[in-house]
């Protein structure tokens, strides 16, 4: 078997108490990007992700006078390269040692891959290490920010599970610099409506659960379903009163007819809900709205939903759309 080494033995703990510790609150943006850039062995600090909010701020405020090879650099160190993570070899040790006491059985062909590479790299068997690196995404920028994001998220989906808190921040603030960096803000009503139409109907339901729980109250997100009805249900309680509202969302690049409205009228009848909420990245019909106003159900269009997020995610949701949908 290759000899597994365990996280912090000696020589790690020898070179940490002979490092400097940084501490990260205070220092400014332009100081943690030297220390990034100056890679000193003997200084430890957070460079797999934005250290503090001060240093995140920092960062996106002067965003678009960066060059674009000082933000592909920090990009590299964000995302994820071929190789191993700080807690990989240990994980390989405990998989291996669990396997050999047979305390944990693995069926290869079902495990997830990365656990596969593990035990085969862990082993001595096959030189390819554990992680798959995802820094790839760089060569689309700047000319295909949208692919690069796309190949960003669908890595982030599966592996999510896995990854430590600092790797799976330092995704997501890649994903951030990209859409700040090489796509920028939404210039119109249409631009910001489309950027929701393209994200999948479930996407679409976090973030309007998302937006309710930043509303002031507790959210459930439904599972997914194919006849209608509510996605997410949602409660606030004050003083002598209960609110239970039912919200259903459509990602529609239609008219929201009033057989939709009177569906879900059912589904609040039915369940006992004080009322019903229908949102939609699209508009309504005159019937639905009448309808809707007759019956306790509240209509948000595409252009109502896009001042409701600005007012309770703040205006920069479009740059923390993946966080928002991933926390």
């Amino acid at each position: 078997m290759r000899e597994i080494i365990k996280p912090f033995d000696k020589i790690t703990l020898k070179r940490i108490e002979n490092s400097d510790i940084v501490d990260e609150s205070k220092i400014s943006v332009e100081e943690w990007l030297e220390l990034i850039d100056e890679n000193d062995p003997h200084k430890i600090f957070t460079n797999v992700c934005f250290p503090t909010e001060e240093i995140e701020d920092g960062y996106f405020k002067n965003i678009k006078d960066r060059k674009v090879e000082d933000v592909k650099r920090l990009l590299h160190q964000f995302l994820i390269s071929s190789g191993t993570l700080g807690f990989s070899d240990k994980m390989a040790f405990d998989t291996i040692e669990s396997a050999e006491r047979g305390t944990r059985e693995f069926d290869l062909p079902s495990v997830h891959s990365y656990f596969r590479r593990l035990l085969f790299y862990g082993l001595g068997y096959s030189k390819i290490p554990p992680w798959e690196g995802i820094t790839w995404i760089i060569d689309l920028l700047p000319d295909s920010p949208k692919k690069a994001l796309d190949g960003l998220n669908a890595y982030f989906e599966a592996h999510i599970q896995l990854l430590p808190d600092p790797r799976f921040d330092g995704l997501l603030d890649a994903a951030k610099i990209i859409r700040a960096k090489f796509i920028g803000t939404p210039d119109s009503k249409s631009e910001y409506i489309q950027l929701l139409k393209e994200l999948e109907p479930r996407e679409f339901e976090i973030l309007v659960e998302k937006l309710y729980k930043a509303m002031g109250y507790d959210t459930v997100l439904t599972p997914p379903q194919k006849d209608g009805g509510r996605d997410i249900k949602a409660t606030k309680s004050t003083p002598g009163q209960l609110e239970s509202l039912l919200v259903e969302c459509k990602r529609y690049n239609k008219v929201v007819r009033i057989e939709t409205v009177r569906a879900l009228l059912g589904v609040v009848r039915d369940e006992k809900a004080n009322k019903g909420a229908i949102v939609s990245t699209g508009n309504f019909t005159k019937e639905a709205q009448k309808f809707a106003e007759r019956n306790f159900i509240e209509l948000i269009d595409g252009s109502q939903l896009i001042v409701l997020l600005n007012e309770h995610l703040g205006t920069d949701w479009t740059f923390n759309i993946e966080r928002l949908l991933n926390k």
